[in-house]
């Protein structure tokens, strides 16, 4: 069985400074759940975490950054789809990118990055996160209606984030906003990440509605209540829950553990584990 890791970010520089994280960070996991920091993350060791991803048996894992590091402040010095497509250069296959697109428009224009990003290196889905830039937005915010359209148009997922940590205010996560973006753009496919919790059953409830959400519940599935997510990865949603770990605030193994503990169907479990993100990628 393929394990293909939904949304993972290996332990490189501007991925840890980005996350605000000295290298002895133990902010995450305490914080978030109660699962411990992964041993790699704190001193930043590609090879304890090439050692993790085979520790946790994983396939591939995917490489989705977002593209708003520091949209605040003047831009990043380094383009985050370039390095992104050197870490996949570098990992003989092993990870998968994504266009890191910044929806403000501060690193680059949105739209010209996602051009780029295929022409130059052939990604297929675009790495958003709508509510972690400043302004902050809401997903039905009209200022991301163009770059909807255009991965509408192109087939192009864009996996993106919500949950207790993203947004103004934990309302932002709700998914009326979510819902308003996809009655717009039928077409638009959307993988939400880190959740989206705590509106589970709201989210499950939506995902059904909309054949085009993909829910990856990836370090929340630690949170109470989150199980749900599983439920329906075995049941209504078996081709919409998406297996993750958010490396780094959680361990790959601790992850996978967790969905192996649950008595999936062999059919579903393939699905959930890799099957699910390998058909909305089109990996081969």
């Amino acid at each position: 069985m393929e394990i293909i890791d939904g949304r993972c970010r290996p332990p490189s520089k501007p991925v840890m400074i980005d996350l605000g994280r000295p290298p002895d960070a133990t902010f995450f996991a305490p914080r978030l759940c109660a699962v411990p920091l992964p041993p790699s993350a704190g001193p930043r060791s590609y090879d304890m975490f090439w050692q993790e991803f085979a520790e946790a048996k994983l396939t591939k894992a995917v490489f989705s950054w977002r593209g708003d590091t520091l949209a605040s402040n003047p831009p990043t010095e380094v383009d985050l789809t370039d390095h992104v497509a050197e870490e996949v250069a570098n990992s003989s296959g092993r990870l998968v990118g994504t266009i890191c697109v910044d929806p403000l428009g501060v690193q680059h224009d949105p739209l010209k990055e996602i051009d780029r990003g295929v022409k130059e290196y052939g990604f297929t889905a675009v790495g958003m996160d709508v509510m972690a830039g400043k302004p902050r937005m809401a997903f039905n915010d009209e200022r991301l209606n163009p770059i909807y359209k255009k991965c509408a148009d192109m087939d192009l997922p864009i996996i993106t984030a919500v949950g207790p940590l993203q947004g103004a205010v934990l309302e932002a996560n709700h998914p009326r906003y979510v819902e308003e973006a996809l009655q717009q753009f039928p077409n638009l496919k959307l993988v939400m990440s880190h959740g989206p919790y705590p509106f589970v059953a709201e989210f499950i409830a939506l995902a059904m509605r909309n054949p085009n959400l993909y829910l990856m519940p990836d370090y929340q599935s630690f949170l109470p209540g989150a199980s749900l997510y599983l439920e329906a990865g075995n049941g209504v949603l078996s081709d919409q829950i998406v297996f993750g770990s958010a490396y780094p605030i959680i361990a790959i193994k601790d992850a996978v553990a967790l969905y192996n503990t649950f008595p999936f169907s062999q059919g579903n479990r393939e699905k959930v584990m890799g099957g699910n993100i390998k058909r909305l990628l089109k990996l081969n």
